[in-house]
């Protein structure tokens, strides 16, 4: 990993408010861009776009917060056989939520 630095270009607007996101979080501004970028090059070498990552970031922080919870397919299957053992219990519960 080389220690060098550049310069880059980027909108006034943006440069601010990384600025303050990184002085909240307690980081120099360097350390912080290198960590965006960071982490924007695993997206990437990943398959996935780092907007991409955010959108679904943002969604699964929204489904959660409207009360769903994720669930191993495994299980969830496990489950509905049992729903259908208990079918009357099931039906209850579900109204109920």
């Amino acid at each position: 990993m080389s220690t060098r630095r550049k310069t880059f270009a980027a909108r006034e607007d943006l440069i601010d408010t990384v600025k303050e996101i990184a002085r909240r979080k307690g980081y120099s501004l360097y350390d912080y861009v290198n960590e965006l970028f960071e982490a924007a090059i695993r997206a990437e070498k990943s398959g996935y776009s780092i907007s991409g990552v955010v959108e679904e970031i943002l969604f699964i922080k929204q489904v959660r917060e409207s009360g769903f919870i994720l669930v191993p397919e495994n299980v969830f299957q496990a489950m509905v056989k049992l729903a259908y053992t208990r079918r009357e219990e099931a039906l209850k519960a579900w109204w109920e939520a």
